[in-house]
Parts: C-alpha cells; sequence; structure tokens
C-alpha cells in the first residue's frame, strides 16, 4: 500500500476525536458538535470516507475508486461491526 494510504488512514481513525476542541469554544459535551455528536456520526464517517478515498491513488487505474476500510474505520465507536 502506498504511503497516502497509512496516512489517510491514520488520519481518519484520529479525526472523530477532534471534537474535544469543540470545549475551548464553550460548546458543551451534549449539544450536536459537542464530544461524541456529529463527528462520530454515520453521515460525518462517509462524508470522510469519500474524501479519503478521492484522495488515494489506485495503483491500477488514474481513477480513484471507493476504499471500504476507511469508512468503517472511522465508524469504530458506533457500535458497528467492520
Amino acid at each position: 500500500m502506498p504511503l497516502r494510504f497509512w496516512v489517510w488512514t491514520a488520519i481518519c481513525s484520529m479525526l472523530p476525536d477532534i471534537d474535544v476542541i469543540s470545549f475551548a469554544f464553550g460548546i458543551r459535551y451534549e449539544d450536536m458538535l459537542g464530544h461524541r455528536g456529529f463527528t462520530h456520526s454515520i453521515f460525518f464517517a462517509a462524508m470522510i470516507g469519500a474524501v479519503a478515498a478521492w484522495q488515494i491513488p489506485n495503483p491500477k487505474s488514474q481513477i480513484p475508486s471507493p476504499k471500504p476500510q476507511i469508512p468503517t474505520g472511522t465508524c469504530s465507536f458506533c457500535g458497528l461491526p467492520p
């Protein structure tokens, strides 16, 4: 696998926890943008997975293809099986 794949895999696994920054802006824990809110949703995982799949080159062609492991890694805390 290319290095870009591993970089995006690491980014996607840590990205849902970016919501802890919201505490510095006064957003409460239970708000939609608070901890375990929007960034832990299936929609967010699909959106980030689509961006990552677009950024990771397919070695067999020049057309990027979706990588199913990226959204499932982002959804890992949703209680969904990988």
